[in-house]
């Protein structure tokens, strides 16, 4: 099965894979830390269900393999892979290598000009890392609950007080996978069309370049 996944899918498939490759343990972990969030959403029922039939599924010891392969276009690196539970993994970047830096590290935009036009790439993908979590609503008690719960679960040893360390770091390879960074050109819309260079994956224009490139590098055709 071929998955695609834009921005923050691309994080839930790493999820995904680490849930599918993870011992019983683990997943109870996972799914104890989103207990009170399941609950109280805004559709309760229906949510919890979907968690339940989740977990039951995950959970079953005789439960079919899956052949996952994943595509993602312009995923923030937060989380790591688990090559337990995918076959093939690709990353489309869009990448403009920065003056003095490395050529496969993105550069903060020096000025308002630089991040309108998106200059360096795609900077929500630069951003939007591990780290920079939105905060939930200050009476969503629950939902605190679960964020510090998933942020010890998943992103230990992370401190906000290192993020602008992190950010000027620049990483734009995933340590799992192959990522192929891309310069798409400069964009030719306003920063409200292209989100400064994180929606240039969805143009139909370049969807082609992404088939030809998915079919060559996972399926040996083209």
């Amino acid at each position: 099965m071929l998955l695609w996944g834009h921005s923050h899918a691309g994080n839930v498939f790493a999820l995904l894979t680490n849930l599918l490759a993870a011992d019983a343990a683990d997943r109870d972990r996972f799914f104890r830390a989103c207990r009170g969030h399941a609950r109280t959403s805004a559709s309760p029922v229906s949510d919890s269900s979907d968690w339940a039939r989740a977990r039951a599924w995950l959970d079953q010891a005789d439960r079919p393999r899956l052949l996952l392969d994943f595509v993602t276009f312009g995923t923030p690196i937060r989380y790591g892979w688990d090559a337990g539970g995918y076959e093939r993994l690709l990353h489309f970047v869009h990448h403009r290598p920065g003056e003095g830096h490395p050529p496969y590290r993105a550069a903060l935009p020096r000025n308002m000009d630089e991040a309108l036009s998106a200059a360096g790439g795609d900077y929500i993908q630069h951003l939007g890392i591990a780290g920079t979590n939105l905060t939930p609503n200050v009476f969503a008690w629950s939902n605190w609950q679960a964020e510090a719960r998933l942020g010890r679960l998943l992103q230990s040893g992370i401190r906000r007080v290192d993020l602008l360390k992190r950010l000027k770091a620049g990483k734009r390879i995933s340590d799992d996978g192959e990522t192929l960074l891309v310069d798409y050109g400069p964009m030719e819309r306003t920063v409200v069309e292209h989100l400064l260079g994180h929606a240039i994956y969805t143009r139909l224009q370049w969807l082609p370049f992404h088939a030809q490139e998915v079919a060559k590098r996972f399926y040996r055709t083209g």
